[in-house]
């Protein structure tokens, strides 16, 4: 506010600031470069977090539909209840009539249902192309079921099924009305058809499932609130609206996981906030150091200005004001294209970026546009950290200090910097460059890192990828060269209904046939519903009230356990030969006991951590006794030999309840549970045959026992190549980034000073230095920037490299670190042009002035 007779004097600060950027454009033109660079930095790490909570939500609204919340099993008058309800903004319903059953569906779970068009819409699974079934002889489906069957995605087709409705099977030939993309990892493929249909087959259930006992006709509610951001609150409000008389409570209830953030608290790890504050303030350092060198180099080359206003009465808050102005009005227009560019940048990196932390890809990519505001903020965080310093130095300079001031006056000196003792010694060229840098030694340092920054991520890119081995990688992570099992094992979401015993006598007996077998190995597993003795279920217990973070998720499951004395358990049987896929974490294999068929391995989650203290479990510990059950009811006693946990890839792919799984020795297995089929088999082949082995293979799954799926070498071939793609873009591009914001810094600082400098090279020329002379201190100059960024990368920037190859490849990878300088070494040529080119070009612009021009320019 402006009191009378007052000068609005924010007025004049905005004429005159914007007046020095129209002054200096060419300088400025530097600053705008250099916040473009680091809002692209920016805006790329939340285009990517954003992509990532989209591609997460998307994933999830695949497998649970777009609604907010759903209740099965109803029946029809449950569901009016429902929809008479104030409670929701809408509803819609699918009814059940049966489950498919051709034989070309044996690996695609498929549903046959009514729907209306919300339910549809809610389930991702709406006709993409043609409409919803309405006649009897209608249906609509995915283009996986139409593959499946061999039918053309065409309307019109014919689609013939076979529909088990509570046991009774209805074969019938359909017409395709409409269809749309399958997703290959839903937990079931939906075919939808009339309601005129499911009355003739399935009528409208009238009784509750827990009394009819049929699933035809049952009703299943997708229900939409208000908002998406407090479903469960809301859900509630909806059944105590409808009543418990309705019954309605008591049935299978859910909210959609992918509302409101799409992250529920439970999977907020405090590891990932970490490294997101650090990536930022990383970022964040690396603007900095370029930002702030600018603002710098601007400020400086302003001192007689400010001066200039200091004398006429300007007052330092005015001139801080000033400058302040300046560097926000730059960092709007720099930020935009910033901000479209590192949009760009980020969606290139989403899908490698995903591929790295495991998530599975639905191959659309979305980025809100709005995610970009956080780069906003964290940009002019940036831009004002940056303009502290120098504003603050703008602000204390005196008219008198400003007159006086001449190039190499920097802030460190006026801050109290030293000057040292003159001595003699030889002036030349190199000497004279090397003190125009120990003059700007802040200026240099900053010029340094950024340089060096580029050069030190570059070289980790390439150590990491030429690190990468693949034939080590496929023996870490493939149990096989060839991993065999019924489909439904390695299915997403068909826990409970996974075949533990599909491996048939005849594909057994034809591996053994193969030629070139070098070794085949079956494994046995089998679900049961284990009985805790006493003094384990006192140790759960007395465990359940601990307050360690692992315990929450878990606690529900513990409290079961105490109460009913039984958790689910997974039994698995092998021979010694299998062994090598155990990881034993604590206790020894007892020759003796395992050859007898007593001694077991055991494993759960509590070894892993999650009672908070590793190691430590209120289960099974080594030396004590299992009572395990066989099939005519007698008790076969087994005793804890060590602890240890089955690769992933080798065992069912899923874990029950507390996650304890028990080994057995396969002569005991067999004793307790009989004669069954392998749950899986693994072999290897020798190099030479692998390539046949993988065709037969496919050819027996596809064509000879459908129901079987396997996982080969070729498939960890195709993650190694996305590891490693990621690697290399993600690095590359960064280190481009970087090495842009190098070279800029440099330019800057060379060209600022060339400028700064005219009055002192025409003085040198004047007193008879030659052209040549000062061309040589120029490059020079030029040189020793490039060669303290690449002896900073040579020896901290090898720390630097080793960490994060170490930290962030060698985790994931069968890595190994090789020490190498070859894209320093094969940078620094191109830097070296561009060190001497850069001065040189601009000298020879300079020199077309006069001395006296020259002499007279500041």
């Amino acid at each position: 506010m402006t009191l009378p007779l007052e000068n609005n004097i924010n007025i004049a600060v905005k004429k005159i600031a914007a007046q020095r950027i129209r002054a200096n454009k060419g300088k400025n033109a530097f600053i705008i470069s250099a916040i473009v660079l680091t809002t692209v930095l920016f805006a790329a790490v939340f285009a990517v977090a954003g992509g990532f909570l989209d591609q997460w939500k998307q994933i999830q609204r695949q497998q649970y539909g777009a609604a907010h919340g759903g209740i099965k099993f109803l029946t029809q008058q449950q569901y009016e209840i429902l929809a008479a309800s104030d409670r929701k903004k809408e509803i819609f319903y699918t009814r059940v009539v049966g489950m498919a059953e051709n034989e070309e569906l044996a690996k695609l779970d498929t549903e046959v249902r009514y729907a209306q068009d919300g339910s549809a819409k809610s389930f991702l699974c709406y006709p993409s192309t043609g409409r919803m079934p309405e006649q009897e002889n209608e249906i609509a489906t995915s283009t996986l079921v139409l593959d499946a069957l061999g039918v053309p995605c065409e309307l019109g087709a014919s689609v013939p099924l076979t529909i088990s409705v509570d046991g009774e099977k209805y074969r019938k030939d359909f017409t395709l009305c409409g269809f749309w993309k399958g997703y290959e990892r839903a937990g079931a493929q939906e075919a939808w058809v009339s309601e005129i249909c499911a009355d003739s087959i399935a009528p409208a259930a009238q009784q509750p499932l827990a009394e009819s006992g049929r699933y035809g006709g049952i009703f299943c509610a997708d229900i939409y609130f208000d908002s998406e951001w407090n479903v469960m609150e809301q859900m509630n409000a909806l059944l105590e609206d409808a009543g418990k008389e309705s019954g309605i409570y008591m049935l299978p209830i859910s909210t959609n996981p992918s509302c409101g953030l799409g992250i529920s608290p439970e999977q907020l790890d405090p590891a990932f906030f970490l490294a997101a504050a650090v990536l930022l303030a990383i970022i964040g350092f690396v603007g900095y150091l370029i930002i702030y060198n600018m603002f710098v180099i601007s400020v400086t080359q302003d001192i007689q200005f400010f001066g200039l206003l200091r004398t006429i009465g300007a007052s330092g808050k005015q001139i801080r004001g000033i400058v302040r102005r300046q560097a926000f009005r730059l960092a709007v227009l720099g930020m935009p294209p910033g901000l479209a560019a590192g949009y760009l940048v980020g969606r290139l990196f989403l899908p490698y970026v995903l591929t790295q932390i495991d998530i599975d890809q639905t191959g659309v990519y979305r980025i809100n546009p709005l995610v970009l505001l956080g780069a906003v903020f964290f940009s002019l965080l940036t831009v004002w950290i940056s303009s502290l310093k120098p504003c603050r130095y703008a602000a204390k300079i005196s008219a008198m200090e400003a007159v006086r001031y001449v190039d190499g006056d920097s802030m460190a000196q006026r801050q109290g910097g030293r000057t040292g003792t003159k001595r003699k010694r030889r002036i030349t060229p190199w000497t004279m460059a090397a003190g125009n840098l120990r003059r700007s030694r802040k200026q240099a340092v900053f010029v340094v890192l950024s340089i060096a920054l580029g050069m030190i991520l570059l070289n980790a890119t390439y150590t990491a990828v030429s690190g990468f081995d693949m034939e080590t990688y496929i023996e870490k992570y493939a149990v096989a060269d060839f991993y065999i099992t019924d489909y439904s094992v390695l299915s997403v979401g068909r826990v409970g209904q996974k075949n533990l015993e599909g491996i048939s006598v005849r594909l057994l007996e034809e591996i053994n046939e193969r030629e070139g077998l070098e070794n085949h190995i079956n494994l046995y597993g089998k679900e049961i519903v284990h009985t805790m003795p006493d003094h384990i279920r006192e140790r759960v217990g007395q465990m359940t009230g601990s307050d360690a973070p692992g315990i929450q998720g878990m606690r529900e499951l513990m409290e079961q356990l105490e109460m009913y004395g039984y958790t689910g358990t997974i039994v698995y049987g092998m021979d010694a030969a299998a062994l090598k896929y155990v990881t034993l974490e604590q206790g020894t294999v007892d020759e003796a006991l395992w050859e007898s068929g007593r001694g077991v391995i055991v494993d759960d989650f509590f070894y892993h951590g999650a009672a908070g203290v590793p190691g430590q479990s209120p289960l099974y510990r080594p030396g004590e006794e299992i009572q395990l059950t066989d099939t005519e009811g007698v008790e076969r006693v087994c005793t804890v030999t060590a602890v240890g946990g089955l690769r992933y890839d080798a065992g069912t792919h899923y874990d029950l309840d507390l996650g304890l799984n028990i080994i057995l020795p396969l002569k005991r297995y067999q004793e307790i549970f009989g004669e069954t089929q392998p749950l899986c088999t693994m072999f290897d082949v020798e190099d030479a045959h692998r390539e046949e082995t993988e065709e037969w293979i496919e050819r027996y799954c596809t064509q000879t026992e459908k129901n079987m799926s396997y996982i080969s070498y070729r498939t960890y071939e195709k993650d190694f190549q996305k590891e490693k793609a990621a690697y290399s873009v993600i690095g590359g591009v960064l280190s481009g980034i970087l090495a842009l914001i190098g070279l800029l810094n440099f330019m800057n600082v060379t060209i600022t000073s060339l400028l700064a400098r005219q009055k002192e090279m025409a003085v040198l020329g004047a007193a008879g230095m030659e052209q040549r002379q000062i061309r040589r201190m120029l490059a020079f100059e030029g040189m020793a920037y490039i060669g303290l960024a690449a002896l900073f990368s040579a020896t901290a920037g090898t720390w630097i490299c080793y960490f994060l190859c170490t930290k962030l490849a060698g985790n994931r990878w069968a890595f190994r670190y090789h020490f190498t300088l070859l894209p320093v070494l094969l940078c620094l040529p191109f830097l070296l042009g561009a060190a001497v080119a850069v001065p040189l070009m601009f000298y020879r612009r300079i020199r077309k002035k006069s001395i006296v021009e020259r002499l007279r320019s500041h």
